[in-house]
């Protein structure tokens, strides 16, 4: 992410890594599985630092074109009786489970 802001002139606000991106596909894809919806139906996000130190945005998930929170204001909450927070414990958990595999995740995207 440095390297592509500093060679492409962009504000720093403008530019993201593909650990974000990676991060929210498998976002998208888990609360599909969880949802039993396609995951091209499900739109969300994960932004912040890849991994540990992420942020799952619960108020701007939708599911196909209906806000997530706007049905259960608890989703992603610790009074979130479905859970849906683990989706996102799970997302973190994705990436120590290839480097288990692995050992790198470096080809881990796709």
């Amino acid at each position: 992410s440095y390297v592509a802001w500093k060679l492409s002139g962009f504000p720093q606000h403008r530019v993201f890594g593909t650990g974000t991106m990676l991060d929210s596909a498998r976002f998208r894809y888990m609360l599909g599985e969880k949802l039993k919806v396609a995951t091209t139906s499900v739109h969300g996000y994960v932004i912040g630092e890849h991994g540990d130190s992420s942020v799952a945005v619960w108020s701007g998930v939708n599911i196909a074109g209906q806000n997530l929170r706007a049905m259960d204001t608890t989703v992603g909450t610790c009074e979130d009786k479905e859970h849906f927070s683990k989706v996102h414990q799970d997302v973190i958990a994705s990436a120590y489970d290839i480097i288990k595999l692995k050992g790198y995740t470096s080809w881990a995207i796709g």
